[in-house]
Protein backbone atom coordinates (compact mmCIF):
# COMPACT_ATOMS: atom_id res chain seq x y z
CA UNK A 1 0.00 0.00 0.00
CA UNK A 2 1.49 3.32 -1.07
CA UNK A 3 1.76 5.82 1.73
CA UNK A 4 -0.37 8.97 1.42
CA UNK A 5 -1.01 12.05 3.53
CA UNK A 6 -4.03 10.26 5.01
CA UNK A 7 -1.68 7.78 6.71
CA UNK A 8 0.06 10.70 8.42
CA UNK A 9 -3.25 12.25 9.52
CA UNK A 10 -4.48 8.94 10.97
CA UNK A 11 -1.21 8.44 12.84
CA UNK A 12 -1.67 11.90 14.33
CA UNK A 13 -5.37 12.02 15.26
CA UNK A 14 -6.41 8.35 15.10
CA UNK A 15 -8.78 6.48 12.81
CA UNK A 16 -8.52 4.00 9.96
CA UNK A 17 -7.00 4.25 6.49
CA UNK A 18 -9.18 2.70 3.77
CA UNK A 19 -9.16 2.00 0.03
CA UNK A 20 -5.40 1.72 -0.33
CA UNK A 21 -4.71 5.05 1.32
CA UNK A 22 -7.24 7.07 -0.70
CA UNK A 23 -9.81 7.35 2.12
CA UNK A 24 -9.91 7.47 5.90
CA UNK A 25 -12.38 7.55 8.78
CA UNK A 26 -11.22 9.60 11.78
CA UNK A 27 -12.55 11.13 14.99
CA UNK A 28 -13.86 14.63 14.45
CA UNK A 29 -12.66 17.60 16.51
CA UNK A 30 -13.72 17.28 20.14
CA UNK A 31 -14.83 13.66 19.69
CA UNK A 32 -13.52 10.58 21.47
CA UNK A 33 -10.66 8.52 19.95
CA UNK A 34 -13.09 5.74 18.98
CA UNK A 35 -15.34 8.13 17.04
CA UNK A 36 -15.35 7.85 13.24
CA UNK A 37 -17.53 10.83 12.31
CA UNK A 38 -15.05 12.54 9.95
CA UNK A 39 -14.51 11.14 6.45
CA UNK A 40 -11.47 12.05 4.35
CA UNK A 41 -10.99 11.21 0.67
CA UNK A 42 -8.25 12.02 -1.81
CA UNK A 43 -9.63 13.70 -4.92
CA UNK A 44 -7.96 15.26 -7.94
CA UNK A 45 -4.35 16.33 -7.41
CA UNK A 46 -4.45 14.69 -3.96
CA UNK A 47 -7.02 17.26 -2.82
CA UNK A 48 -8.42 16.20 0.56
CA UNK A 49 -12.23 16.15 0.54
CA UNK A 50 -13.65 16.49 4.05
CA UNK A 51 -17.08 15.27 5.15
CA UNK A 52 -18.69 14.95 8.58
CA UNK A 53 -21.36 12.52 9.77
CA UNK A 54 -21.84 14.37 13.07
CA UNK A 55 -24.50 16.97 13.74
CA UNK A 56 -22.22 18.50 16.40
CA UNK A 57 -19.32 19.26 14.05
CA UNK A 58 -19.96 20.03 10.39
CA UNK A 59 -17.48 19.52 7.56
CA UNK A 60 -16.23 23.11 7.76
CA UNK A 61 -15.33 22.74 11.44
CA UNK A 62 -13.50 19.51 10.60
CA UNK A 63 -11.66 21.23 7.78
CA UNK A 64 -10.61 24.16 9.97
CA UNK A 65 -9.27 21.71 12.53
CA UNK A 66 -7.13 20.05 9.85
CA UNK A 67 -6.00 23.52 8.76
CA UNK A 68 -4.91 24.26 12.35
CA UNK A 69 -2.98 20.99 12.40
CA UNK A 70 -1.20 22.02 9.20
CA UNK A 71 -2.66 19.39 6.86
CA UNK A 72 -4.75 21.77 4.73
CA UNK A 73 -4.34 25.27 3.38
CA UNK A 74 -6.81 27.90 4.65
CA UNK A 75 -10.23 27.45 3.08
CA UNK A 76 -11.23 29.45 0.02
CA UNK A 77 -13.58 28.86 -2.88
CA UNK A 78 -10.64 27.80 -4.98
CA UNK A 79 -9.66 25.12 -2.48
CA UNK A 80 -13.21 23.99 -1.68
CA UNK A 81 -14.40 20.51 -2.73
CA UNK A 82 -15.21 20.78 -6.43
CA UNK A 83 -18.07 18.96 -8.08
CA UNK A 84 -15.74 16.82 -10.23
CA UNK A 85 -13.72 15.90 -7.14
CA UNK A 86 -16.82 14.87 -5.21
CA UNK A 87 -18.29 13.01 -8.18
CA UNK A 88 -15.04 11.10 -8.73
CA UNK A 89 -15.52 9.31 -5.41
CA UNK A 90 -18.88 7.93 -6.56
CA UNK A 91 -17.36 5.29 -8.85
CA UNK A 92 -15.65 3.56 -5.93
CA UNK A 93 -19.08 3.06 -4.31
CA UNK A 94 -20.48 1.04 -7.21
CA UNK A 95 -18.71 -2.22 -6.39
CA UNK A 96 -20.58 -4.13 -3.70
CA UNK A 97 -20.86 -7.61 -2.20
CA UNK A 98 -24.32 -9.22 -2.72
CA UNK A 99 -23.88 -11.18 0.52
CA UNK A 100 -23.93 -7.88 2.41
CA UNK A 101 -27.36 -7.13 0.95
CA UNK A 102 -28.51 -10.54 2.17
CA UNK A 103 -27.22 -9.70 5.64
CA UNK A 104 -28.96 -6.32 5.55
CA UNK A 105 -32.20 -8.08 4.57
CA UNK A 106 -31.85 -10.49 7.50
CA UNK A 107 -31.55 -7.57 9.94
CA UNK A 108 -34.61 -5.90 8.44
CA UNK A 109 -36.59 -9.12 8.75
CA UNK A 110 -35.59 -9.51 12.42
CA UNK A 111 -36.51 -5.92 13.28
CA UNK A 112 -40.00 -5.02 14.52
CA UNK A 113 -42.29 -2.02 13.90
CA UNK A 114 -40.85 1.06 15.58
CA UNK A 115 -44.06 2.51 17.05
CA UNK A 116 -43.81 2.68 20.85
CA UNK A 117 -40.14 1.64 20.89
CA UNK A 118 -36.89 3.46 21.65
CA UNK A 119 -37.03 4.68 18.05
CA UNK A 120 -40.08 6.80 18.87
CA UNK A 121 -38.20 8.29 21.82
CA UNK A 122 -35.22 9.00 19.56
CA UNK A 123 -37.48 10.98 17.25
CA UNK A 124 -38.45 13.17 20.21
CA UNK A 125 -34.76 13.79 20.96
CA UNK A 126 -34.30 14.97 17.38
CA UNK A 127 -37.25 17.36 17.52
CA UNK A 128 -39.33 15.16 15.21
CA UNK A 129 -42.84 13.76 15.55
CA UNK A 130 -43.42 10.45 17.33
CA UNK A 131 -45.72 9.61 14.42
CA UNK A 132 -42.69 9.66 12.10
CA UNK A 133 -41.57 6.40 13.70
CA UNK A 134 -44.66 4.71 12.21
CA UNK A 135 -43.17 4.84 8.71
CA UNK A 136 -42.97 1.51 6.88
CA UNK A 137 -39.31 2.28 6.19
CA UNK A 138 -38.34 2.41 9.90
CA UNK A 139 -38.06 -0.50 12.35
CA UNK A 140 -36.50 -1.28 15.73
CA UNK A 141 -33.95 -3.99 16.57
CA UNK A 142 -33.30 -4.48 20.27
CA UNK A 143 -30.01 -6.37 19.92
CA UNK A 144 -27.97 -5.34 16.88
CA UNK A 145 -24.28 -6.16 16.34
CA UNK A 146 -22.18 -3.01 16.22
CA UNK A 147 -19.60 -4.89 14.12
CA UNK A 148 -21.79 -7.10 11.90
CA UNK A 149 -18.92 -8.46 9.80
CA UNK A 150 -16.99 -9.68 12.83
CA UNK A 151 -14.02 -8.53 14.86
CA UNK A 152 -10.63 -9.87 15.84
CA UNK A 153 -11.28 -8.95 19.46
CA UNK A 154 -13.97 -11.37 20.58
CA UNK A 155 -17.72 -11.15 20.34
CA UNK A 156 -18.96 -7.75 19.11
CA UNK A 157 -21.14 -5.59 21.30
CA UNK A 158 -24.87 -5.39 20.64
CA UNK A 159 -26.99 -2.26 21.02
CA UNK A 160 -30.57 -1.23 20.28
CA UNK A 161 -30.82 0.28 16.80
CA UNK A 162 -33.14 2.20 14.54
CA UNK A 163 -33.15 0.26 11.28
CA UNK A 164 -34.05 2.22 8.14
CA UNK A 165 -34.72 0.32 4.93
CA UNK A 166 -32.83 1.40 1.79
CA UNK A 167 -34.62 0.59 -1.47
CA UNK A 168 -33.12 0.52 -4.96
CA UNK A 169 -34.87 2.29 -7.89
CA UNK A 170 -37.08 -0.78 -8.42
CA UNK A 171 -38.30 -0.69 -4.82
CA UNK A 172 -36.37 -3.76 -3.67
CA UNK A 173 -34.37 -3.72 -0.45
CA UNK A 174 -30.69 -3.11 -1.16
CA UNK A 175 -29.42 -2.14 2.30
CA UNK A 176 -30.18 -0.79 5.75
CA UNK A 177 -29.06 2.28 7.68
CA UNK A 178 -28.48 1.68 11.40
CA UNK A 179 -28.54 4.32 14.13
CA UNK A 180 -27.40 2.84 17.44
CA UNK A 181 -29.41 4.00 20.46
CA UNK A 182 -28.77 4.40 24.17
CA UNK A 183 -30.91 1.70 25.81
CA UNK A 184 -31.59 3.91 28.83
CA UNK A 185 -32.41 7.26 27.23
CA UNK A 186 -33.37 6.48 23.63
CA UNK A 187 -30.95 9.10 22.29
CA UNK A 188 -28.35 7.98 19.77
CA UNK A 189 -25.03 6.70 21.06
CA UNK A 190 -22.48 9.46 21.58
CA UNK A 191 -19.40 7.22 21.82
CA UNK A 192 -18.21 4.18 19.90
CA UNK A 193 -20.18 3.01 16.89
CA UNK A 194 -23.00 5.46 16.18
CA UNK A 195 -24.25 4.79 12.64
CA UNK A 196 -23.69 2.15 9.99
CA UNK A 197 -24.83 1.44 6.43
CA UNK A 198 -25.01 -2.21 5.38
CA UNK A 199 -25.55 -3.37 1.80
CA UNK A 200 -25.72 -0.99 -1.14
CA UNK A 201 -26.51 2.70 -0.82
CA UNK A 202 -25.69 4.31 -4.19
CA UNK A 203 -28.78 4.90 -6.31
CA UNK A 204 -31.03 3.94 -3.40
CA UNK A 205 -33.00 5.86 -0.79
CA UNK A 206 -34.86 5.56 2.49
CA UNK A 207 -38.43 6.01 1.30
CA UNK A 208 -40.10 7.44 4.39
CA UNK A 209 -43.22 8.60 2.52
CA UNK A 210 -45.09 7.65 -0.62
CA UNK A 211 -44.21 10.24 -3.28
CA UNK A 212 -46.81 12.26 -5.10
CA UNK A 213 -46.15 14.61 -7.99
CA UNK A 214 -43.91 16.49 -5.55
CA UNK A 215 -41.13 14.96 -3.45
CA UNK A 216 -38.39 16.23 -1.13
CA UNK A 217 -34.97 14.62 -0.75
CA UNK A 218 -32.17 15.33 1.72
CA UNK A 219 -28.98 13.65 2.80
CA UNK A 220 -29.62 12.22 6.29
CA UNK A 221 -32.78 10.58 7.60
CA UNK A 222 -33.26 13.19 10.33
CA UNK A 223 -32.56 16.03 7.90
CA UNK A 224 -35.12 14.71 5.43
CA UNK A 225 -37.72 14.32 8.18
CA UNK A 226 -37.15 17.84 9.51
CA UNK A 227 -37.27 19.36 6.03
CA UNK A 228 -40.40 17.35 5.25
CA UNK A 229 -42.22 19.04 8.13
CA UNK A 230 -40.85 22.47 7.26
CA UNK A 231 -41.95 22.31 3.61
CA UNK A 232 -44.96 20.00 4.10
CA UNK A 233 -43.76 17.49 1.51
CA UNK A 234 -43.26 13.72 1.38
CA UNK A 235 -39.58 12.93 1.84
CA UNK A 236 -36.85 10.44 1.04
CA UNK A 237 -33.32 10.29 2.46
CA UNK A 238 -30.43 9.78 0.02
CA UNK A 239 -28.00 9.08 2.91
CA UNK A 240 -24.90 10.74 1.44
CA UNK A 241 -23.97 13.73 -0.68
CA UNK A 242 -22.20 11.27 -3.01
CA UNK A 243 -25.56 9.67 -3.78
CA UNK A 244 -26.85 12.99 -5.14
CA UNK A 245 -24.63 12.33 -8.17
CA UNK A 246 -26.18 8.92 -8.92
CA UNK A 247 -29.79 8.93 -7.71
CA UNK A 248 -32.57 9.56 -10.26
CA UNK A 249 -36.05 10.90 -9.34
CA UNK A 250 -38.76 8.21 -9.56
CA UNK A 251 -41.38 8.14 -12.28
CA UNK A 252 -44.43 10.27 -11.53
CA UNK A 253 -42.54 13.02 -9.72
CA UNK A 254 -42.81 16.38 -11.51
CA UNK A 255 -41.14 18.60 -8.90
CA UNK A 256 -38.25 17.71 -6.59
CA UNK A 257 -37.29 19.86 -3.61
CA UNK A 258 -33.62 19.30 -2.78
CA UNK A 259 -33.05 20.10 0.90
CA UNK A 260 -29.31 20.51 0.63
CA UNK A 261 -26.75 20.73 3.41
CA UNK A 262 -24.87 24.00 3.97
CA UNK A 263 -21.26 24.12 2.80
CA UNK A 264 -19.59 23.80 -0.56
CA UNK A 265 -19.90 20.01 -0.79
CA UNK A 266 -23.61 20.10 0.01
CA UNK A 267 -24.24 22.85 -2.52
CA UNK A 268 -22.24 21.05 -5.22
CA UNK A 269 -24.24 17.88 -4.63
CA UNK A 270 -27.55 19.78 -4.78
CA UNK A 271 -26.54 21.46 -8.05
CA UNK A 272 -25.60 18.10 -9.57
CA UNK A 273 -28.95 16.55 -8.63
CA UNK A 274 -30.76 19.59 -10.02
CA UNK A 275 -29.06 18.99 -13.38
CA UNK A 276 -30.20 15.35 -13.27
CA UNK A 277 -33.75 16.56 -12.62
CA UNK A 278 -33.77 18.80 -15.70
CA UNK A 279 -32.46 15.91 -17.80
CA UNK A 280 -35.42 13.76 -16.68
CA UNK A 281 -38.11 16.40 -17.05
CA UNK A 282 -38.40 17.12 -13.33
CA UNK A 283 -38.43 20.69 -11.99
CA UNK A 284 -35.85 21.09 -9.18
CA UNK A 285 -36.12 23.48 -6.25
CA UNK A 286 -33.02 23.83 -4.09
CA UNK A 287 -33.50 24.80 -0.44
CA UNK A 288 -30.37 25.33 1.68
CA UNK A 289 -30.35 26.85 5.21
CA UNK A 290 -29.10 30.43 5.50
CA UNK A 291 -26.79 29.49 8.39
CA UNK A 292 -24.25 26.68 8.75
CA UNK A 293 -26.69 24.21 10.36
CA UNK A 294 -28.58 21.59 8.36
CA UNK A 295 -32.37 21.26 8.44
CA UNK A 296 -32.25 18.68 11.25
CA UNK A 297 -30.12 20.98 13.41
CA UNK A 298 -32.71 23.74 12.98
CA UNK A 299 -35.12 21.47 14.89
CA UNK A 300 -33.02 20.61 17.93
CA UNK A 301 -29.92 21.55 19.82
CA UNK A 302 -29.22 18.04 21.06
CA UNK A 303 -27.10 17.15 17.99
Amino acid sequence: MARTVLHTIVEDIGGEVLAGGTAALCPGPGHSPVDRSMSLKLGDNNEIIVNSFSSRTDWMQCRRWLEDLGYLKPFSRRSSPTRPAVAKTVSSQRIYDPSKIDYARSLWNKAVPAAGSLVARYHVFRGLSVADANSNSVRFLEHCDTMPYGTRFGRPKTLPAMVCRIDNPDGALCGVHLTFLNARTGDRMRTGKQRLILGRMMGGAIRMDAPGRRLLVAEGYETARAASHRFNLPAWSLLSSKNFFEWIPPAGVDELTIAGDPGEEGKAAADALAETCWQHGVRPIIEIPDNDRDWAAQNTSCG
